[in-house]
């Protein structure tokens, strides 16, 4: 067989060159049949992709998306998306570190959401010097493993995951989780509690009140993922209503019950998609520093079902035309 798990598990054993070639190759093949499909009289009449996007389709509340998968496209691809008018810009505003800090604050570890609240902080670059050594820096091949520890135990990932996944020996896997457990104990003892918790009720809800129902096996990891996962899909949707709400004809009573701070998208702006912590907004160039600080001040709002515990967004643009792919961070004039 060719597929990637397995190609991935015999290569971690073998680490045969040939087997590495395959991988690549496979990974290049999926790429292409995916997104460069060969143009026919039929996908050449296409000019917008019209993907499909269901509220039901993750255990966890967050949207999936198929026809293609906007959820999971590769950065390599993203440079195949353009605005729909050429003088006009994509704008994409991402949450920092949005489930990281939800685990952290679930977890009530105050240490960790002080560092990340310091402007400009990095917790991977931060780990991998704890982990590695202060002289680390984030071209070193140990930043990497600093940002993947923090996404995998984050995520409740085992060191036998987290090893196939990034090409890692088990024991270096398992090396970089205990290490992690270790600096961040808060938050390790809060997955062990509301691990057990998932598996010995069965249910947990999370802090907007939507319930998530653990049965299987994978009950236990599932429950360390389904507070921050969850809490973060709602964030989201209730940031999209307070933007979003004037265009699918909520009346403000309404909405504000979703999203307390309400800030209209400006027109003729239009929102394109989201991908589970980032929003991508297209609009005229002129216009581009009104979206940023609608979408900055919606996304941003504390909200009372955490305390007032507010996450902060990162927000890219383009010059018009310029595809998906090729934006940068964004400066307030």
């Amino acid at each position: 067989t060719t597929n990637k798990q397995s190609l991935d598990r015999l290569y971690q054993q073998t680490k045969r060159p040939e087997l590495d070639a395959l991988r690549k190759l496979r990974g290049l093949d999926e790429l292409l049949s995916t997104y460069l499909k060969e143009p026919d009289e039929k996908s050449l009449a296409v000019t917008r992709i019209h993907s499909n996007f269901l509220v039901h389709g993750t255990c966890t509340g967050r949207l999936s998306s198929s026809g293609p998968n906007l959820q999971n496209i590769p950065p390599t691809a993203r440079y195949v998306y353009v605005p729909s008018h050429s003088d006009w810009c994509f704008v994409e505003a991402d949450f920092s570190s949005l489930e990281n800090r939800l685990a952290a604050w679930y977890a009530g570890d105050s240490e960790r959401l002080n560092r990340l609240a310091i402007p400009g902080f990095n917790e991977h670059l931060w780990l991998a010097r704890q982990m590695f050594g202060e002289q680390i820096t984030k071209n070193d091949p140990e930043y990497k493993l600093g940002k993947i520890t923090n996404h995998g135990a984050d995520g409740a990932m085992g060191p036998r995951m987290l090893a196939t996944t990034h090409d890692l020996t088990e024991k270096v896997a398992k090396d970089l989780i205990l290490k992690w457990r270790t600096i961040n104990s808060k938050s390790a003892q809060w997955q062990e509690s509301i691990g057990n918790r998932a598996t010995g009720e069965g249910i947990l809800t999370n802090a907007f009140g939507r319930k998530g129902w653990f049965l299987s096996h994978s009950g236990y990891t599932e429950g360390i993922r389904f507070n921050p996962q969850s809490t973060g899909a709602d964030i989201c949707y209730r940031a999209l209503i307070g933007m979003m709400y004037e265009r699918i004809n909520w009346p403000v009573e309404l909405a504000v019950q979703a999203s307390p701070v309400l800030s209209p998208l400006p027109q003729p702006a239009q929102l394109v998609l989201q991908v589970h912590d980032s929003l991508l907004i297209e609009c005229p160039s002129a216009i581009v520093p009104d979206v940023a600080a609608c979408l900055e001040k919606v996304m941003t709002q504390p909200w009372k079902e955490l305390a007032g515990y507010a996450i902060p967004v990162e927000i890219k643009t383009g010059t018009e035309g310029q595809s998906w792919g090729e934006l940068i961070p964004w400066r307030k004039q």
